[in-house]
């Protein structure tokens, strides 16, 4: 009734948005911070808030902040909203960051402002194990089939298929801050140089497989000064008129395994010996493990005269292959596969 209407008495919002709570995103690539209801830039509802809204500090930890402000915002008027953030360093989880909001830049549907005080405005970064500290465009136009070996120090070398998948052999430096820097680049092969495995035979020594020209399966020696400016071709062999995935492992000083694709795509196993100056490489043993298919291999050393391959059989089911190879690689025996 009219009476009934004229007892009631209706209450506006008379509290300020406040934080209510404040998180970090997944791998730590912003912190979001949710507040009491939905938010403005203005105080007549309208606008959406900006990085210059808040400010960031960080304290504790090993990791720093790149910066005070927010690198991006989004979340629209929330009330959640999505603070970027760089860290520098890996962060070990005692860090605390904690999100200020600045004077008169928040307001809620009723025009009232967020205080530049607040609470339930921190939170702990979370632990990291990997982070990316430098990275190099090493080739411009194609860079592919990448195998990379250690020469000396800090002095690393790689083998990838450049321009034209022709053979690139490139070593550069990564330096104990991250940073990386090419030393010089040699063009081994200018027909081909795709699918490499490259493997340090000893001190200036190194062996690399790939496949070259008319798919010819390659193993190249090469001998790399420590400082890494020089690189000179010393010998080749052209073991197999096919061949692909190469993984090539170091057996001992002067004894390589290689496991590759032949024809067919069939699955191999060779070794090799290599002269002490690198001059000669002999092919010593070949297994043919699989007649179906033996492709996207990775082969490893598991113990004096054990070996074990993954690699893509038949349909390209995933198999793990263990292998017995001597001293001098004079045999290659299956041992059990499943």
């Amino acid at each position: 009734t009219s009476s009934t209407e004229l007892n009631k008495v209706y209450l506006n919002d008379v509290a300020a948005p406040v934080i209510a709570s404040t998180a970090m995103a997944p791998f730590n690539e912003g912190v979001v911070v949710t507040f009491s209801e939905t938010v403005f830039a203005n105080n007549n509802t309208t606008g959406t808030l900006a990085v210059s809204d808040f400010s960031l500090a960080l304290s504790g930890g090993t990791a720093t902040l790149s910066s005070s402000t927010p690198t991006s915002i989004s979340g629209g008027n929330g009330p959640a909203i999505t603070l970027g953030i760089t860290l520098s360093g890996l962060a070990n989880g005692s860090e605390v960051i904690t999100v200020s909001v600045a004077a008169n830049s928040v307001y809620d549907a009723y025009g009232r402002v967020a205080s530049a005080s607040q609470s339930n405005n921190t939170t702990n970064v979370i632990a990291t194990r990997l982070s990316q500290v430098a990275s190099l465009e090493y080739e411009y136009s194609l860079g592919r089939y990448a195998s990379i070996a250690h020469v000396s120090g800090n002095v690393y070398v790689m083998a990838y298929g450049g321009p034209g998948d022709n053979g690139f052999l490139k070593t550069f430096t990564i330096n104990n801050n991250g940073s990386i820097s090419t030393i010089t680049t040699d063009e081994h092969d200018d027909g081909n140089g795709t699918y490499n495995s490259m493997v340090k035979v000893n001190g200036n020594i190194f062996a690399l497989s790939y496949t070259g020209s008319s798919n010819n399966s390659y193993l190249k020696t090469f001998t790399i000064s420590n400082d890494g400016n020089d690189i000179e071709a010393l010998a080749q062999n052209i073991h197999d008129t096919y061949g692909q995935w190469h993984s090539l492992v170091k057996a001992d000083d002067n004894t390589l395994v290689l496991a590759y694709a032949g024809n067919g795509s069939d699955g191999y196993i060779k070794t090799f010996t290599v002269s002490s100056n690198g001059a000669n490489i002999t092919q010593v043993s070949s297994l043919e493990h699989n007649t179906s298919q033996g492709t996207s291999n990775s082969l490893v050393k598991m113990d004096e005269d054990s070996y074990v391959l993954a690699y893509a059989g038949h349909g390209s089911d995933g198999f793990i292959q263990t292998f017995n190879i001597p001293y001098y690689g004079s045999s290659i025996t299956k041992v059990v596969y499943r």
